[in-house]
């Protein structure tokens, strides 16, 4: 019998974290169990977690954390534990987890989308470790091609991300945006330099004269709080105070995105990004960059596509939303159609149940 464990660092709203939650609440129903480790810290989705999904905080205090590891070792014991399901950097937890438990069988899940072309010495070291995994799950082809290159004979699965609807909680329902209705920009990343917010301040300044009663609204978790420090800066150098408002708690995201009008997307490199999927399940038109699977997401019917990194392309896409209500409607529309039709779960789950059922 599959038992299946879902490794993450943190429960902060992340996409990676998300789908590691989302992985664990659907596999309860899929396979009779499921559970769910937290190695570092924890965040706003421990709520989200179905109580009949086994839970763990580590609280884990440095890379060699022997507690850590031997309470990890316990629980799996405890749970008969089959597969370890690691998400993002806890490939190195499950790692060192294989050595004590040399029968369980490890799956790492690739949600970066940072194709490396040259190898620094943590990208050697972790193709060193990666060896001993049974198999790599990916958010899209580009990486599916990276890895296949770099582990021929391993089992890799390209896996979309998908939708599920948060659980309704007060602080959901109270979340309100800044700005007049029918007329604001949400841009859903947590602060880190490769979601290049900076680049959206820089659209924000460029169009603010031009249109003045619409607003930017800048939601994420300051997991880099150096780069959010630099944004705020730039925010007062632009003199954007009432026009681009950030909301650092990184929750609540399903309620603002119903009170927003355009999805917007600045990232200089992306794996499948959950946010412009939640965008889609809402109605809204996206403006994005042209990285990772989003020219695949992203139909000509469905937003526009620019550049990474090129201000004046984004800001022309956003005019060109900002300027017509009918072409705003009409994407909406096409682009949830096409998220209800393929990222859910019920589209999901039975590719990735079925696959974990061959590396048993």
């Amino acid at each position: 019998m599959m038992r299946i464990l879902q490794l993450i660092d943190s429960l902060q709203t992340g996409g990676a974290e998300k789908m590691a939650v989302a992985l664990a609440n659907e596999l309860v129903d899929e396979c009779g169990f499921s559970a769910l480790v937290v190695s570092r810290l924890d965040g706003p989705l421990k709520d989200a977690i179905d109580p009949r999904v086994a839970f763990l905080l580590l609280h884990r205090q440095a890379v060699l954390d022997i507690n850590a590891l031997i309470k990890l070792k316990q629980f799996c014991l405890k749970h008969h534990i089959t597969h370890v399901h690691a998400h993002g950097t806890s490939y190195f937890l499950a790692f060192l987890l294989k050595l004590l438990m040399p029968t369980i069988k490890l799956i790492w899940h690739d949600h970066n989308g940072v194709a490396k072309k040259t190898f620094s010495w943590v990208e050697i070291v972790k193709c060193q470790i990666l060896k001993v995994f049974h198999g790599i799950i990916v958010v899209n082809t580009q990486l599916e091609v990276q890895h296949r290159r770099r582990f021929p004979l391993k089992p890799i699965l390209t896996l979309s991300n998908f939708y599920v609807a948060p659980p309704k909680n007060r602080a959901e329902e109270a979340a309100a945006l800044q700005g007049t209705a029918g007329k604001r920009i949400i841009l859903v990343a947590n602060y880190r330099p490769v979601k290049n917010q900076l680049l959206a301040l820089k659209a924000a300044a460029k169009l603010r004269t031009e249109f003045p009663d619409w607003s930017f609204h800048l939601l994420g978790h300051p997991v880099h709080s150096g780069y959010y420090n630099q944004l705020t800066q730039m925010h007062s150098k632009l003199q954007l105070d009432n026009y681009v408002f950030f909301y650092p708690d990184g929750q609540a995201v399903d309620t603002r995105m119903s009170q927003s009008d355009i999805g917007l997307l600045c990232s200089d490199f992306e794996g499948l990004p959950l946010s412009v999927i939640e965008y889609g399940i809402h109605g809204l038109p996206v403006v994005c960059t042209a990285v990772g699977a989003l020219p695949q997401l992203i139909e000509k019917d469905m937003g526009i596509l620019v550049a990474p990194n090129q201000v004046n392309e984004l800001v022309n896409a956003l005019r060109i939303l900002i300027q017509n209500a009918a072409l705003r409607d009409s994407m909406g529309k096409t682009f949830r159609e096409k998220m209800n039709q393929s990222y859910t779960a019920k589209n999901v789950m039975p590719q990735y149940v079925g696959w974990m059922r061959m590396q048993v």
